[in-house]
């Protein structure tokens, strides 16, 4: 089978999720024998350079996420000379567009993968003031979008993204045949702004085997993996811990960067508190491979979290809040605990009911059956190539 594979990269200063699983479902089909072809822009092309260039950039990038015709003509170009059976797309913020959608249509079935909520929310997850907000998605209309600001705080910002959503709001379903939502959540809600629930399909994301570390020996550390930031819930995390660190006898390891890193480092003075900062991935795995469990406390509505995924592959258990899917990850009890979102009594009893669970290894050998039925790259790439195979027989 012949895929065109179609990529925005998000800026190389913030490691993204999403650049992440592009790169191993690429290096999936290629492994299986697929002839494969990418189109690729990366946000740092209007990021880098002297302030002239940088303002540029953010023109540049406005223009090109309300339309960008010169990447659609890049893509019917690739199309003519490729010929895919196939064109699956990822991410088309902000260089790429959804133009370079209906480029592709034309020439091939178009799969597009929702990382995100970007089709229908301004800030690409629904949260506004550190809260959920899913205005925009009830009132199916992204111009409360603008007016509350919700990309990046700002008017200007925020504008060419509503103009987006509302020229591509209705005729990306005519262009694409078939969406991947990474959850069963996800599908609900994108079902809910009126997207063709028949043309859904859930496909969460996957582990590699390679990627998994070997068996350690659990140590009395809890972790955190992610961005430092409120909406992640990592206030609520240090909150907790004031609560039960001490009692629990474990270390607190944060694993990640931000803004607000300096802001959290003081709030967690005086606690058994370790801020480990961007490490790589493989000592990233290590480490949650080591832990007792990781923690997961957003305050926003998760994809699919590679970092659950993870966890899962190295047999550790998740204590995770109630939004979003990942509840439906966890499934409360059995791979783990999930607490009331922004509650730290709620996640501070949450912890402490893991760590005193009688059937903890069984909990931790749960986890990691989920990790190999579920979300193994054998059964990813099957899934994947049901999808491929029903748009190319239609």
């Amino acid at each position: 089978m012949r895929v065109l594979l179609v990529h925005n990269y998000y800026g190389s200063s913030a490691p993204s999720g999403e650049n992440k699983v592009f790169e191993a479902e690429k290096a999936m089909l290629e492994k299986h024998g697929h002839e494969v072809a990418v189109y690729t822009r990366h946000s740092d092309e209007i990021r880098n350079g002297n302030a002239i260039a940088r303002l540029w950039g953010k023109i540049k990038g406005a223009l090109c996420t309300v339309g960008n015709s010169f990447t659609a003509r890049a893509i019917a170009k690739k199309c003519r000379e490729f010929k895919p059976d196939v064109v699956h797309f990822h991410n088309t913020f902000p260089l790429i567009s959804p133009l370079a959608v209906w480029a592709a249509s034309r020439y091939a079935p178009v799969v597009m993968t929702l990382h995100n909520y970007r089709t229908v929310c301004a800030a690409g997850v629904p949260m506004r003031g550190g809260k959920v907000c899913s205005l925009c998605l009830d009132k199916k209309c992204a111009w409360d979008g603008v007016k509350h600001r919700c990309y990046r705080g700002g008017f200007l910002a925020t504008l060419p993204l509503a103009m987006n959503i509302t020229l591509y709001r209705k005729k990306l379903p005519r262009w694409v045949a078939r969406c991947i939502a990474l959850s069963e959540f996800q599908k609900r809600k994108m079902v809910e702004v009126g997207l063709p629930e028949e043309k859904i399909v859930v496909k969460g994301n996957f582990i590699s085997r390679a990627e998994r570390v070997g068996r350690v020996e659990k140590k009395n550390q809890i972790v955190y993996v992610g961005r430092l930031s409120p909406e992640k819930g990592v206030p609520t995390l240090l909150d907790a811990w004031r609560m039960i660190g001490n009692e629990t006898g474990c270390k607190l390891l944060l694993i990640g960067d931000g803004d607000f890193r300096n802001e959290y480092e003081k709030l967690s003075d005086g606690l058994n508190v370790e801020f480990l900062g961007q490490l790589p991935n493989e000592q990233v795995r290590a480490i949650i491979a080591a832990a007792k469990f990781v923690v997961l406390p957003s305050e926003c509505w998760e994809g699919m979290p590679m970092t659950v995924l993870e966890s899962f592959a190295e047999g550790t258990p998740c204590v995770v809040s109630d939004l979003g899917a990942l509840p439906e990850c966890v499934r409360n009890g059995e791979l783990g605990e999930v607490f009331k979102a922004g509650n730290a009594e709620s996640l501070a009893e949450a912890i402490k009911r893991l760590l005193s669970r009688s059937d903890y290894a069984e909990v931790c050998a749960a986890a990691k059956r989920e990790a190999e039925t579920k979300y193994s790259e054998d059964a990813n790439y099957k899934m994947l190539m049901k999808i491929y195979d029903r748009e190319c027989d239609d």
